[in-house]
């Protein structure tokens, strides 16, 4: 997020958006906001994007840590991508 949108504008892009926006781009968003799944504006947006998500709803985690379980689970992630969104 901050990468593309800047420090600041990240902190202020509504989820909706930045869930549409990797869809567009054919992106796969990894996060840790199990909220999404739930939000019902931000679910729809997973929907009907067909955005492809992978969640890690553990905020206790350290960065280090959240990176080690995308890591260790890489070929599964890299199977699953494979697979038309959408899904969380």
């Amino acid at each position: 997020m901050r990468e593309h949108y800047g420090e600041f504008e990240a902190q202020r892009t509504a989820d909706t958006t930045w869930i549409e926006l990797t869809a567009e781009r054919g992106w796969i968003a990894f996060h840790k906001d199990a909220n999404i799944r739930r939000n019902r504006a931000e679910r729809h947006a997973v929907q009907v994007s067909g955005a492809r998500m992978f969640c890690v709803p553990k905020a206790d985690l350290t960065a280090a840590a959240l990176v080690e379980r995308f890591v260790v689970n890489a070929e599964a992630i890299a199977d699953a991508v494979q697979d038309v969104g959408p899904f969380i």
